[in-house]
């Protein structure tokens, strides 16, 4: 019978394999050979880039879902009140409507008192 060997997952060899280039570029580096050690550097760089995108969206998923799941999802409110609601803010309740369809923005705010 065949057994199955322990391998690590997609990300988790991404990860095993950003490190093992990192070390690569240190090595390399020590010992002068410059060209490798900044290409061992860009790919470690890279991977581990790869790695931490996908870990951020994994957790971001995972976030959504336990919320989605816990009910905390409701319809969404708004964020400010309506614009007409602010405006009837702004009337004082003794003012009289604006006449007409020319009404000027300055009509609708409050009034200065000197």
């Amino acid at each position: 019978m065949l057994e199955r060997q322990n391998t690590p997952s997609g990300a988790a060899a991404m990860l095993k394999y950003a490190a093992l280039f990192l070390i690569l570029s240190i090595i390399a580096g020590s010992l002068g050979f410059l060209t490798v050690s900044r290409v061992a550097r860009n790919i470690s760089l890279a991977l581990f880039g790869i790695f931490l995108v996908i870990a951020l969206a994994v957790a971001g998923f995972f976030i959504l879902l336990e919320r989605a799941t816990a009910g905390e999802m409701g319809p969404a409110k708004p964020s400010s009140p309506p614009l007409i609601t602010m405006i009837a803010a702004l009337t004082p309740p003794d003012a009289p409507p604006p006449s007409g369809s020319g009404a000027r923005a300055r009509d609708l705010l409050p009034m200065r008192r000197s």
